[in-house]
């Protein structure tokens, strides 16, 4: 996906049995991309990486909102 011109960040969750497992992948030095894996799991997970890649999971299936972690890496990219 990255090799799109267009597309500089990436956010990809998949369900996995009972937990959510997230990757992150950033094209920009200014998104570090473990910096907000730990930001968007922060009290739900646990994250970690480098600045231009970097994942997480989700143990409990029921802490997991779509919606949420959308929003949470929209803030954080676009504030």
């Amino acid at each position: 996906m990255l090799s799109l011109g267009e597309i500089e960040f990436v956010t990809i969750c998949a369900k996995n049995g009972e937990k959510i497992n997230l990757s992150l992948r950033s094209e920009k030095k200014e998104w570090d991309a473990s910096i907000i894996v730990r930001n968007i799991l922060k009290d739900i997970g646990f994250g970690g990486g480098h600045k231009d890649m970097a994942g997480g999971i989700i143990l409990d299936i029921e802490k997991f909102n779509e919606d949420d972690i959308l929003k949470k890496v929209a803030n954080i990219l676009f504030e």
